[in-house]
């Protein structure tokens, strides 16, 4: 898609280019929240954000821990590599450190699982997984139906499944803790919770090999 897709201002009734939205994004003078954009006039939270990406990336709550651009990337709306140079001309500007490059990291990451995807193919989805385990996974419907409504009676783990029934969200911790705990502690066949969040994910608008090589990531 163009780089000249617009979004709306709510506060201002006025449209702006993606690409002027991403570099705003990364030096902290708009932000995302749950309903929106909003520019500083209001309630931007995210001042120098990616300066302090690494320090905040791991929160759970809250509009600036995260960078928000998922669902961007997801639909092809923006590009990992505009994204990569808005940061480096942010780090010749202003500053370079830990969580500049964790922004970047956490772009190669996602290619990397791409090139899994393009690599395997099909056997991404092979319930054995890459290693070819062989794992008694369960398909315990009453267990699955506990976890995807966050019925588990672990505090943690519920919560996460509800925000993700409610907005379409969940943190990149909770989305570990989640999948770790279908797999290792409720012992399910793994698919059965990759299939929910393709369901459900915002950001799983994205390519699946993504997020699919991320679930067999959590026990392969």
């Amino acid at each position: 898609m163009s780089s000249l897709l617009f979004y709306n201002v709510e506060n201002t009734k006025i449209k702006k280019p993606l690409n002027d939205l991403v570099s705003k994004l990364l030096t902290g003078t708009v932000c995302v929240c749950s309903v929106g954009y909003c520019d500083t006039a209001g309630m931007c939270l995210m001042q120098d954000a990616v300066a302090t990406y690494k320090e905040t990336r791991n929160g759970l709550i809250g509009l600036d821990y995260s960078t928000k651009f998922s669902p961007w990337l997801a639909i092809g709306c923006i590009s990992p590599r505009y994204i990569y140079q808005q940061i480096k001309k942010y780090e010749s500007e202003r500053t370079a450190n830990q969580s500049t490059y964790w922004v970047v990291f956490e772009l190669l990451w996602r290619d990397y699982f791409k090139f899994v995807g393009a690599k395997y193919g099909d056997r991404l989805f092979d319930i054995k997984g890459l290693q070819d385990k062989s794992i008694p996974w369960k398909k315990d419907m009453n267990l699955f139906n506990a976890w995807k409504e966050g019925r588990t009676g672990v505090p943690f783990v519920d919560a996460n499944m509800r925000e993700l029934a409610l907005t379409g969200f969940m943190s990149n911790r909770g989305r570990q803790n989640v999948a770790s705990f279908l797999t290792k502690d409720l012992g399910l066949d793994w698919r059965m919770g990759a299939e929910w969040f393709h369901y459900l994910l915002v950001r799983l608008l994205a390519r699946v090999s993504v997020r699919v090589g991320t679930w067999v990531r959590t026990w392969d």
